[in-house]
């Protein structure tokens, strides 16, 4: 968690010193994590027994990002299937292994998991089952979902393996998806790759 707050405070800064003056060899160039790290760190905890340091309000930062994550993923199987089968997602997701320990530290995998799950809330809020025409509630949502996937790949580059699934996906209502959804998605990734 520490290593994330440093990068966070140099990458701020723009001043790396040794030995952690390479983060690409050290962060991989994850700098989204890094920031919302440090930034965490600076604003501190709520919690009326913080000893002065940013660790309390780094891990609140993580237990809001995995409540919010849960409360995603019952938007998004809510979205798909039914109210029954949103709750019942959420309840399972916040019960798994991997959603408890990803949100009780705070590494980059909780804005991964965060950022990803309300991607796809609004990947499936997008209308892409419906029969409505394109209206600037849809379009905003494929953008967003857009931004949110882009958000889950610049804190762990994993996420990207699953952009070409969810751009042959959307392609079922071309127009829209190439325009709001896969077209800002490989802008932002190319402006970022360059």
């Amino acid at each position: 968690e520490s290593i994330y707050v440093l990068y966070g405070r140099m990458f701020f800064s723009n001043h790396f010193e040794p030995p952690l003056d390479e983060p690409l060899h050290w962060s991989f160039g994850w700098y989204l994590w890094p920031a919302m790290a440090a930034t965490a760190d600076r604003l501190g905890g709520l919690a009326p027994y913080q000893d002065g340091t940013g660790l309390v309000g780094l891990r609140e930062m993580s237990a809001l990002l995995g409540m919010l994550t849960v409360l995603a993923i019952y938007g998004f199987a809510r979205r798909l299937f039914s109210p029954a089968v949103g709750l019942a997602s959420a309840a399972v997701f916040a019960l798994l292994g991997p959603a408890v320990f990803a949100f009780r530290i705070a590494t980059r995998d909780a804005g991964a998991l965060f950022f990803f799950a309300v991607g796809l809330w609004l990947y499936a809020r997008a209308d892409w089952f419906g029969a409505r025409a394109w209206q600037e509630e849809d379009r905003r949502s494929w953008l967003a979902a857009a931004v949110f996937f882009f958000a889950a790949f610049l804190c762990k580059y994993l996420v990207a393996l699953y952009f070409p699934f969810l751009v042959l996906l959307g392609l079922r209502r071309w127009r829209q998806s190439v325009l709001a959804f896969a077209l800002p998605l490989a802008l932002l990734c190319a402006v970022y790759g360059w």
